[in-house]
């Protein structure tokens, strides 16, 4: 009995021996179980740090060709220049004295010394331009005549609606200096 015993444990004991041995852990996955039930929802995070204001809402102008009048007195059309930001907004004008290729822009009002910047007598006067502003219009005075000509003597306008008050230079921008500002709002020449 004990040898009958002995022989059913030794043959027990290697079957489960060759199972174990018999099985790998390669072959064809199986399918894919049932998704689970979502788990809880985790606290919610602090709140991130608020944004630079974006450019959204800024209005600009292609450069145009503007024409003076005898009296020096130009009129460019503003479309969207509005009581709300003549009251609580900005408005730039520059004056690129060159061609867009080869830009040479200041911002307006300026005086510009006109025998250094053009082909003319020494005695020539200094170039004063002055921007007004209303809804829908600026209206340019200048004691020079410098009607655009030939894609040279172009204007451009930006309009800046108001929105949290702030310095002159918010967010580092002096907003006199033309390539700072083109640069700030990504405006293309």
């Amino acid at each position: 009995m004990k040898k009958l015993t002995f022989q059913i444990a030794a043959v027990a004991f290697m079957a489960v021996g060759m199972l174990f041995t018999s099985c790998s852990k390669e072959g064809p996955e199986g399918p894919a179980g049932p998704a689970g039930a979502a788990g809880p929802s985790g606290a919610q995070g602090p709140a991130g740090a608020k944004g630079d204001p974006g450019t959204a809402n800024v209005i600009y102008s292609q450069w145009l060709d503007v024409s003076f009048d005898e009296n020096g007195i130009a009129i460019i059309s503003a479309p969207g220049l509005s009581k709300e930001i003549l009251n609580s907004g900005s408005v730039k004008v520059y004056w690129n004295l060159n061609t867009e290729d080869d830009p040479f822009v200041v911002s307006l009002p300026c005086s510009v010394i006109a025998s250094i910047l053009f082909d003319v007598e020494e005695t020539a006067p200094n170039i004063f331009i002055d921007p007004y502003f209303s809804e829908d219009e600026i209206i340019l005075t200048s004691n020079y005549n410098v009607s655009s000509e030939q894609g040279i003597s172009q204007f451009r306008y930006i309009l800046i609606p108001g929105g949290t008050p702030a310095a002159r230079k918010a967010s580092g921008i002096d907003w006199n200096d033309y390539n700072a500002v083109k640069k700030y709002l990504n405006l293309k020449d």
